[in-house]
């Protein structure tokens, strides 16, 4: 981002947290990093593709001691599932590994928090076991094993990542050139997120 500000010095770029598609059409931001794909039916934005991100499945050391770690889906169950529920993204409702997909039916724990710092504070302490964390989010802690992932395989259905601008900005050249890099230089920079942490545990997305 320094390198892009440096390049365009007349442009200011203001980052801010938790922003959706309502709030690129409500005028409240100009540019929309987008965890999944916004309805867009009256065709009011143009969204650039930035590629895939993919989690695990994360308990602490501690929720393992008392809880044990599940060793299948069934034992899953007996386990309270932490998730977020905002406007942002639609909420998890299945799990999936390859081709293989189970929904979160009633007989399974789900517990809600409303973003992911509220999820991962909840994991840490040993709530129970996160399901909407990212892998870029959670990285350092899952080194330090301060987060063990469960079930390797198993993950939330993967984000598709989407930057959006609002249409009548599309002719806007700074805006469109800025939403076309950024969400370049996001897709090539999910899967080095990713990719090391599968790689370790011996997963296949």
């Amino acid at each position: 981002m320094d390198k892009y500000a440096s390049a365009h010095p007349n442009l200011k770029i203001r980052l801010l947290n938790d922003c959706d598609h309502k709030h690129l059409l409500d005028n409240e931001t100009d540019v929309a990093m987008l965890p999944y794909l916004p309805q867009n039916d009256e065709d009011e934005m143009v969204l650039f593709d930035a590629g895939f991100s993919y989690n695990m499945l994360l308990a602490s050391p501690e929720y393992i001691r008392r809880n044990g770690a599940p060793q299948s889906l069934d034992e899953l169950k007996a386990h309270p599932l932490i998730l977020r529920e905002s406007r942002i993204y639609p909420i998890t409702k299945t799990l999936e590994h390859g081709d293989e997909r189970i929904n979160l039916d009633p007989e399974f724990k789900l517990r809600y928090l409303g973003d992911a710092f509220s999820c991962k504070t909840a994991a840490l302490m040993g709530e129970g076991i996160a399901v909407d964390l990212s892998l870029a989010y959670c990285k350092e802690e899952i080194e330090e094993s301060r987060l063990v992932p469960l079930l390797p395989g198993w993950h939330r259905p993967k984000w598709t990542m989407i930057v959006a601008i609002r249409k009548e900005d599309a002719k806007d050249k700074a805006v469109c050139e800025f939403a076309q890099w950024f969400a370049d230089r996001q897709k090539e920079a999910y899967p080095s997120r990713w990719k090391p942490l599968f790689n370790k545990y011996q997963v296949t997305p």
